[in-house]
């Protein structure tokens, strides 16, 4: 059976041509969405030649902490889930790499099959955050980077001033992690039926994208399938660095200790370590011209 690969872009036109170099393979399927505020010429993207390549025909524009994000993911996995059925479903950013080659990346999921690949943050400081995030009251998220200061002032002032009159009730557990995912057909299918109840729950929050799956995953049955409950990004197998960076930008520094690494994506690499990207797609995939 085939896999899906959902690709979030919105920058990064080089980084996001190796992707689709790399996962051009007649066992995949690709849907991508390119984000409304991205002005590119779609004959600049690298068309694959053995994958099938679907787009998200209305793009959206997507804004950091907004719900916008969680319709987005919705629409992608509705989208893959029509077409399917898949053996799994991987959530990418367009400034993510696979780290190992097709024949293993479909192998080690096909050994695994039935595992969920969602990565559960962990600690008190991440339990603290997630209740800030959902049991708040967020108006604002959509205009969260807001190059006014004396904008960012009032909308904070404002909302703690609101949220000590708003009260929120919820009779379920929050559970947040990385919103880069792989995922049954299963799976899919459950997240999917929540959609409606998902989007009413998860207005006027904050960073939704990283808690809406989690918490549908932790409260059903197919918690105990995750593929590991203790680390986050073993469980996810995305190889992600959050102690150098916001997440840490990886470089041609890394290259051995990524093509080690016993994850099967890297997050995050961009155009300014191209010489990494073209050596991690130089392992995997020869003679593919990225610039057209």
């Amino acid at each position: 059976m085939k896999h899906a690969f959902l690709i979030i872009a919105h920058n990064e036109l080089r980084i996001l041509n190796i992707l689709l170099t790399m996962l051009d393979d007649s066992r995949n399927d690709i849907f991508l969405h390119l984000d409304k505020k991205w002005r590119l010429n779609i004959q600049d993207l690298y068309h694959p030649q053995k994958a099938n390549l679907f787009f998200l025909k209305k793009r959206m524009d997507i804004r950091w902490g907004d719900i916008s994000s969680i319709k987005l993911e919705f629409r992608l996995f509705r989208m893959a889930y029509e077409n399917g059925p898949y053996l799994y479903y991987h959530l990418l950013s367009g400034t993510d790499l696979p780290i190992k080659s097709q024949d293993y990346i479909h192998e080690f999921f096909q050994k695994n099959y039935g595992k969920e690949f969602v990565g559960f943050a962990q600690g008190k400081d991440n339990r603290i955050d997630c209740y800030n995030k959902v049991m708040k009251f967020h108006f604002f998220s959509r205009h969260f980077h807001s190059s006014s200061k004396l904008l960012v002032n009032i909308r904070t002032r404002l909302e703690n001033i609101l949220n000590k009159y708003l009260k929120r009730s919820s009779s379920i557990s929050f559970k947040k992690g990385t919103n880069w995912v792989s995922i049954t057909n299963e799976c899919c299918q459950y997240i999917l039926s929540k959609e409606k109840s998902i989007l009413r729950r998860f207005r006027f929050t904050q960073c939704g994208d990283e808690i809406f799956l989690q918490t549908l995953i932790y409260n059903s049955a197919f918690y105990e399938n995750c593929y590991n409950l203790s680390d986050e990004y073993v469980s996810n197998q995305r190889e992600i660095d959050w102690k150098r960076g916001n997440p840490y930008n990886w470089m041609i520094e890394d290259k051995d200790y990524l093509l080690h690494s016993d994850k099967i994506f890297a997050r995050k690499i961009t155009e300014k370590n191209i010489d990494l990207a073209l050596c991690i797609q130089n392992c995997f995939v020869k003679n593919v011209n990225i610039d057209g």
